[in-house]
């Protein structure tokens, strides 16, 4: 996730103005490299050979990857918004476009991340029956997954009927990323390191 959150970064910096989440992105990377290197070894998920398993999980991190530089821009947003009435802004924030370009590029990204989050969870519910004979598993990965969707399709709802922008649409975005971090991380603290050391 971590890989390809950075290879979506170095990508859109050629053709959008995101210079200034450089240290988040490459902060982001130093965390997860630190976490491989203390967390114990991973082991290869069952049915990780199934063909549709494997286009469900290339989906998945795509998505994690699009939420992930997603967040960290509302970050710098809610950053430049912090110091936009100020007289000398930090460095971080001086260069940076509109605040209205900037959101504008936010959620294109959460259009991209909420596209890719939906066929995610179709082709999980496809493998899931496929493979366990039901078509929805009740777990942690399935409750706070659906609920990064909810989250993300009230917030693309709320911008669109609404007009939401500005905090809100920072406090939404950031909430769907924590679901959908606990979905993700919760099921590698289940296999990795509960049934790693059972």
């Amino acid at each position: 996730m971590a890989a390809l959150t950075v290879l979506f970064y170095a990508m859109a910096s050629w053709f959008y103005p995101i210079g200034g989440l450089q240290g988040f992105v490459l902060a982001f990377g130093g965390v997860a490299i630190l976490l491989h290197a203390l967390l114990p070894a991973a082991t290869p998920m069952a049915h990780s050979a199934e063909p549709m398993f494997a286009v469900h999980l290339l989906m998945a991190f795509t998505a994690y990857g699009f939420f992930t530089i997603a967040t960290l821009h509302a970050v710098l947003i809610w950053l430049a918004e912090k110091h936009l009435h100020r007289p000398v802004p930090p460095k971080l924030v001086a260069d940076l476009p509109p605040l209205l370009t900037l959101e504008k590029l936010l959620f294109r990204m959460i259009e991209a991340g909420f596209l890719l989050l939906t066929l995610t969870l179709i082709t999980g519910v496809l493998f899931a029956e496929a493979i366990f004979g039901q078509p929805l598993p009740w777990n942690h990965m399935t409750v706070f997954g659906l609920m990064s969707w909810l989250i993300y399709c009230a917030l693309l709802l709320g911008r669109r009927l609404s007009g939401w922008r500005g905090r809100k649409a920072i406090h939404w975005a950031v909430a769907g990323f924590v679901a959908l971090l606990l979905s993700y991380f919760g099921v590698i603290f289940v296999h990795e390191i509960i049934l790693g050391r059972a």
